[in-house]
């Protein structure tokens, strides 16, 4: 998985299943962040749950 957010608060995110070959690319728009919240938020790391 790749996860790419603009300074305009524009979140990609990403991903690929190896088996299969299967992708998905989608974007979320965050609202009303501003440069520096949008450096900050890219610098920290997050949590990541997957469940099947």
């Amino acid at each position: 998985m790749r996860f790419h957010l603009t300074e305009a608060g524009l979140l990609r995110i990403r991903a690929r299943e190896p088996e299969s070959g299967h992708e998905a690319d989608f974007g979320i728009r965050i609202g009303g962040m501003s440069p520096e919240q949008a450096e900050e938020a890219r610098e920290t790391p997050g949590m990541i749950r997957a469940g099947g």
